[in-house]
């Protein structure tokens, strides 16, 4: 590292503050607490008017009630595994170097097997025929139910995190039996110092996380597709099934965004730590002084180790909110069209 002088800056003090992934679960709880109470002081403030009959009320629990509770446990078992993916690395287990991978790739395809189930149980349950037939709807598609800025925002960190995969395998090197997960940090003008090879994210790591995050997508399209078009139970349940459908469809499209979000904050911490390398001593060269070591991402590589935790933040409170939202029996209370209407605004 490059030599400072005596004393910490507020700069370094934050960057050791958010060093640490578990603190981005701490920061993320609070945010998440925070949005969630001012959503249910919103959702709340009108009382309903028109209550839903006790036979629809038992068809919507039937219907949706293990859908939700599908989502609530794949939040649970991300932000378990992330937490205990840190744990472990960092302080009980030295993981092997064949198995460095899982760390980038298991959030994505944690989210695709719990996703899957979550369409299975879709399938299964939109497979019944209507209670009560009803008036003919208007076609329904993948995104009739999705909120648009949530489809935006996976598709944006989708593609920041296929950006981040291409340049990082284009700068990472390959070792001697030819696996591409390091970089090589020159020494300028000396030629007989080999250069610095520290970890980075390269295509070892890059291909099964890309490959991965294509499986989660066609999942969650899938998912999207498949919550849209079965049909409803009865013509007064209409509005509260779209409700209950909405929460699915975000739900889906939230935990999704995380994981990508989780496999770019890990990415990126380990970029960062190939830019936080500036110099090398050599013991009995140079007069006992550093020699500087120059690389032309270290930028960009400082740039990541700032995003990373950002990403996590985002990606745990996108977890905690489903989790505290659909472990709450919300989706089938006594909601009349009004009451429907208002809630939906208010999430």
């Amino acid at each position: 590292m490059i030599p400072r002088e005596a004393g910490w800056t507020f700069g370094d003090a934050l960057a050791v503050f958010f060093s640490f992934p578990v603190t981005s679960l701490v920061i993320a709880l609070f945010l998440a607490l925070a949005c969630e109470a001012w959503a249910s002081r919103t959702a709340h403030a009108r009382d309903a008017v028109a209550p839903l009959s006790a036979k629809s009320i038992h068809s919507l629990r039937a219907k949706y009630r293990f859908a939700h509770a599908l989502l609530a446990a794949v939040g649970i078992v991300i932000i378990v595994w992330f937490v205990g993916e840190v744990v472990v690395r960092g302080y009980l287990v030295a993981v092997p170097e064949e198995l460095s991978w899982v760390r980038f790739v298991a959030p994505i395809i944690g989210a695709a097997l719990g996703l899957g189930a979550v369409l299975l149980q879709i399938v299964v349950s939109g497979s019944e025929a209507p209670e009560e037939p009803g008036t003919l709807v208007p076609r329904r598609t993948w995104a009739s139910f999705s909120e648009p800025r949530d489809l935006i925002g996976a598709l944006f960190v989708a593609l920041v995190l296929l950006t981040t995969t291409i340049a990082a395998g284009m700068a990472a090197s390959a070792d001697r039996w030819g696996v591409s997960n390091s970089v090589e940090l020159p020494v300028p003008n000396l030629a007989m110092v080999d250069p610095i090879r520290l970890p980075f994210f390269g295509w070892a790591y890059g291909i099964p996380v890309l490959v991965s995050a294509g499986i989660l997508l066609l999942v969650v399209a899938a998912l999207l597709q498949k919550n849209a078009s079965r049909s409803f139970i009865r013509p007064e349940t209409v509005m509260a099934e779209r409700i209950a459908r909405r929460q699915v469809a975000t739900g889906g499209v939230r935990i999704a965004t995380a994981a990508l979000l989780l496999a770019l904050a890990a990415s990126w911490r380990v970029i960062a730590g190939a830019g936080s390398v500036s110099s090398l001593e050599i013991s009995g060269e140079n007069d006992g002084r550093p020699y500087e070591v120059i690389w032309r991402f270290a930028e960009f590589a400082t740039a990541a180790g700032w995003g990373a935790p950002i990403a996590e933040v985002v990606a745990l409170t996108l977890l905690l909110l489903v989790v505290i939202r659909y472990s709450r029996d919300v989706a089938w209370r006594r909601l009349s069209h009004d009451r429907a209407l208002q809630y939906q605004a208010a999430r």
